[in-house]
């Protein structure tokens, strides 16, 4: 039995089982591209990935600067709310106000009138608190069923009986 050898284009021998399983050129082709395309289909998704945390990073900073103006703010109105409180509880304006709008009047020495009250003081008699209630010995031994047969039924013995 003899294995023929095949001469080709290159002259060198080749057996005809490797001429068999030699890839064709449109199958490297094809390789190529299905490589190429994985690598930029990952490139798109690390890109997709990049743009999305990029735009979150964006709109916290934005929400970070929205609300350090929100404080900056709500800070300029609390110093305008004191002040005006400040302001209201001096006491000229209090003066004012009580005169004006509540009808009071400055007190005058000579329109002052002084009342006598009398008082008479009596000191009450202060109660002694009470003791507390001893009871016998024999009212430890009680167990909660005799109690209960004494309190509730009438019957059982008490232990001072």
């Amino acid at each position: 039995m003899a294995i023929g050898l095949e001469r080709s284009a290159g002259m060198s021998l080749r057996l005809p089982i490797e001429r068999a399983f030699e890839q064709a050129p449109w199958r490297r082709d094809v390789q190529l591209l299905t490589a190429l395309t994985i690598i930029s289909l990952g490139l798109l998704l690390l890109g997709g990935v990049y743009l999305r945390e990029a735009s979150h990073s964006v709109v916290a900073g934005r929400d970070v600067q929205r609300l350090r103006r929100e404080i900056i703010t709500l800070r300029f109105e609390n110093d305008r709310v004191q002040a005006n409180l400040s302001l209201a509880r001096s006491a000229p304006l209090v003066r004012q106000r009580a005169i004006a709008e509540l009808g009071f009047a400055p007190m005058l020495f000579r329109r002052t009138i002084y009342l006598e009250v009398p008082v008479s003081f009596v000191p009450l008699p202060v109660a002694a608190p009470a003791q507390p209630e001893v009871l016998p010995a024999q009212y430890a031994r009680e167990t909660i069923s005799d109690w209960l047969q004494r309190k509730f039924m009438g019957t059982g013995s008490s232990p001072g009986d």
